[in-house]
């Protein structure tokens, strides 16, 4: 099965993605 292959990395890009989205929010935050 091929499927949980593919959720997990869907779950690591959703993972990667937020955490640069709050890298940069903070960055935002301090300037």
């Amino acid at each position: 099965m091929l499927g949980w292959k593919l959720l997990i990395g869907f779950l690591f890009v959703a993972i990667v993605g937020l955490a640069l989205f709050g890298f940069v929010f903070s960055l935002q935050q301090l300037t």
